[in-house]
This record gives C-alpha cells, structure tokens and sequence, in this order.
C-alpha cells in the first residue's frame, strides 16, 4: 500500500469511528449504502457476479438452522452485492459498517424465530432483481429487508445501545447456555 498523501488530512481507523456505534446508526448508513449497492448490481451484476450470488443463497438456505454459518453467509451476500454493483469507492465506503453486521444478524438469526427464513427469501428475491435488472424490486426488495433486519433486532435488543457491547453480552450468554 502507497503512504498516506502528505497534503491529506489522517483520518481515525474505523474501527475506532465505529468503536460504540448503535444499530440505529448502523442502520441510517446501510439504507443509504446497501441501497446504492443493490441499485448498481441490479444495473451492472455480471454473470460471475450472479452464479456468486447464486450459490452464496444456496449455502444460506442449507445453513439456516445455523445462525453463525448464516450470518456468515449473509455478511458475504452483501459483500458480493457490493461488488456486482461494479463500483470500488461503493464497496470500500460499506466495509467498515459491514463489520457490524455480523453480530447483529447472528444475534437476530439465533432468536427470533422467523429471522433465517425471512433472510434467505429476501436474499432469493434481491438475487431475482438483478437476474432480471429489475430496479423496483430490487429498491423493494432493499427495503423488506432492510426493515425486517432492524425489527429483528427491536426484538432482541435496542436499537440505541452499542452493537459491540450487546454482542458481547450475547456472546457471554451463550457461553454460559
């Protein structure tokens, strides 16, 4: 990697930016950026990119039961949206957001019983969208489940809280289970 311009300012790592961020503020930045995503896959997804988003849907159905593998998968399909949108500023500008929603779907996936399968189908649906470049429902799309992920998380936690801290205690919990 190049050194840092000398004329730029530095800048904190994100992961101290993101050190006590809240789901709430997690969630503002994800509508705008996994919106921007999903928009320019569905306009410019290739064919690698599709077969990739394919068998990552394959992979989150078979591990549904799972909430650890499929918080895995699901941090990987929007990864890979990511990239189909073909846009490099896009993808770097989600990664450190992205850092948090593992956590936050593991927890969600692991206690709320109608989480995984909303999660696949909407996974299969967005997938659809930028099979077909089908804007609208892929905004729809972006949106359920978008929306579905932060009342998944009203169920199990706040949304104003630290995710790094509730992770924690979730993580203790289960230790202790």
């Amino acid at each position: 990697r190049p050194p840092p311009h000398p004329k730029l300012p530095r800048r904190p790592q994100p992961r101290a930016v993101l050190h006590g961020g809240t789901f709430r503020q997690l969630l503002r930045g994800s509508v705008t950026l996994e919106g921007a995503g999903n928009e320019g896959a569905v306009e410019r997804a290739n064919d690698e990119n599709i077969a990739e988003l394919a068998d990552n849907v394959a992979r989150s159905a078979e591990v549904v039961g799972n909430p650890a593998a499929l918080a895995e998968c699901d941090a990987e399909f929007h990864v890979l949206v990511a990239k189909a949108s073909q846009n490099r500023v896009l993808q770097l500008a989600r990664e450190p957001a992205a850092q948090l929603f593992y956590p936050t779907t593991e927890m969600i996936v692991g206690r709320v019983a109608e989480g995984a399968p909303r999660l696949v189908e909407a996974h299969r649906h967005l997938l659809d969208a930028i099979k077909r470049r089908d804007r609208e429902a892929g905004v729809l799309w972006t949106r359920r489940h978008l929306q579905d992920w932060r009342r998944g998380f009203e169920k199990i936690a706040s949304l104003d809280r630290s995710v790094e801290h509730m992770y924690m205690e979730h993580a203790q919990a289960a230790r202790r289970r």
